[in-house]
């Protein structure tokens, strides 16, 4: 079936270049009508079946209504998977799925906030995990540099005298690149119908933050 064939790799040409060129220039935000007139144009001209689905439109309005901001909503993936039939090699749809990554800014409507989301996109939707991050390093990265500049000359004045020399100055100084916090927390399953209104649990626990400086001091 020469026809069948070709049509299908026609198909699966098609749908390489939409891939790669929705990858190529990706859209940052919850309003996604460039990305969305693109796939739509694409898989109307081909002879498949065609299923449109309204759950990341849910999830995602569902997110800006909760307080999320439009540049902490981004499609960080995007996925077609072929639809065969049992007596056929050929195509007889596609599905397509795209992955978001969202910002939470506020730990204590989080919970409420994910919770939303899974119940907006129901059965469609999987939330792969949660990380915590610190917003704001700055202050504390001051606090902890001058705490390890300060341990540092402490050490070495303590072998200086041990040398029965006097503590000279600073020759050189070098910080290492600090280790970020992360903490991922995994979510496996969704909200059970019955305990659809509830909110899921996150706990902000503890992070830390260092710092590495190496700091050469002469003998006076």
């Amino acid at each position: 079936m020469p026809g069948v064939h070709d049509d299908a790799v026609a198909i699966a040409t098609e749908l390489t270049k939409l891939r790669r060129a929705i990858h190529a220039e990706p859209e940052i935000g919850l309003d996604l009508p460039r990305t969305q007139r693109k796939v739509l144009d694409a898989l109307d001209g081909l002879p498949l079946e065609i299923t449109l689905g309204e759950s990341l439109s849910s999830v995602t309005a569902v997110l800006r209504r909760s307080g999320v901001a439009a540049p902490d909503i981004q499609t960080s993936g995007l996925s077609i998977y072929p639809n065969y039939s049992s007596s056929s090699g050929v195509p007889r749809g596609y599905q397509v799925s795209e992955q978001l990554t969202v910002t939470l800014r506020r730990l204590s409507t989080a919970g409420s906030q994910i919770s939303a989301a899974a119940r907006a996109g129901g059965n469609a939707t999987t939330i792969d995990g949660v990380s915590l991050n610190l917003s704001d390093t700055s202050t504390l990265l001051a606090s902890a540099r001058a705490k390890a500049v300060a341990d540092a000359k402490a050490k070495a004045a303590a072998y200086a005298r041990a040398l029965g020399r006097p503590l000279g100055p600073v020759i050189s100084m070098s910080e290492g690149a600090p280790a970020q916090p992360f903490q991922p927390v995994p979510y496996a399953a969704l909200p059970s119908p019955s305990r659809a209104a509830s909110s899921v649990p996150v706990h902000s626990g503890t992070q830390q933050l260092s710092v590495t400086v190496t700091v050469v001091f002469g003998l006076a």
